[in-house]
C-alpha cells in the first residue's frame, strides 16, 4: 500500500510517500520529490533483474516526476538511471521526429540513440501532410515488461506537433535494459503514432 502525504494542498507542496510492504516496517521516503496533487501512475518489478522488486511511482504535479525505489535488505533505497537521461525525476529522452501522414512513413532521432525510419507502419492520413514532432515533459507510463527473455523496464515520451503541446500525434516507446555490471541503456525504441 502506498499513502501520498502532502503538507499543503499546492500543487508543489513537500510530503512524503509512505510504503507498507508486505510484513515489513512501514517506509516513508522524503525526497525532493513533490507530492503534488495526486498519483500519476505506479508499477512494480524487478525491472533490472537483480532479484530485488523495484518500486517506481509517478505523482502528477502539473507536470509529472517519477521515483523508482529499489527493495532490498527490508528497506527501500532511491534507485536513478543514467545521467545522459536527463534530470533526477525527470528522467527522458530528447526527441525529434518527422511524421508523413500521407506516405504513412516516419523517421526520428534522439540524444544517445539510434536514428530509426520506418515505412507503412500506421494507416496513411490523407487530411494531414506531414508534421514535425518534439517530446514534453520526459518519461511517462513506467511499466516492467519482459524483453529477450528478461525482465526490463518499457517507458513512453509525449511527443507533440506544430500546433503546441496539446497537438499530442505520437508518443516515443523505449525499453531500458540492465546488464549484469548494473549499467541501464536503451535496447529498442520506436514511435506509437496517434
Amino acid at each position: 500500500m502506498i499513502i501520498m502525504a502532502a503538507e499543503n494542498d499546492w500543487i508543489d507542496a513537500p510530503g512524503c510517500l509512505c510504503i507498507y510492504f508486505n510484513e515489513a516496517s512501514a517506509y516513508c521516503y522524503q525526497g525532493e520529490i513533490c507530492c503534488g496533487i495526486g498519483f500519476w501512475n505506479w508499477n512494480a518489478g524487478d525491472i533490472d533483474n537483480d532479484g530485488n522488486t523495484e518500486l517506481m511511482i509517478e505523482v502528477l504535479n502539473g507536470g509529472r516526476e517519477t521515483v523508482i525505489l529499489k527493495y532490498r535488505n527490508e528497506t527501500f533505497e532511491e534507485m536513478n538511471l543514467p545521467k545522459e537521461m536527463g534530470e533526477k525525476y525527470y528522467w527522458g529522452i530528447n526527441v525529434c521526429a518527422e511524421i508523413n501522414y500521407k506516405e504513412s512513413t516516419y523517421s526520428a532521432s534522439g540524444d544517445f540513440v539510434e536514428e530509426i525510419k520506418n515505412k507503412n507502419f500506421f494507416e496513411k492520413d490523407e487530411t494531414r501532410s506531414s508534421v514535425i514532432a518534439h517530446n514534453s515533459r520526459g518519461f511517462y507510463q513506467y511499466r516492467c515488461i519482459e524483453y529477450q527473455g528478461k525482465n526490463a523496464l518499457q517507458c513512453s515520451e509525449y511527443l507533440y506537433g506544430d500546433m503546441g503541446i496539446a497537438d499530442g500525434v505520437a508518443n516515443a516507446e523505449f525499453i531500458l535494459t540492465w546488464d549484469e555490471k548494473g549499467k541501464c541503456s536503451v535496447a529498442e525504441w520506436w514511435l506509437e503514432i496517434f
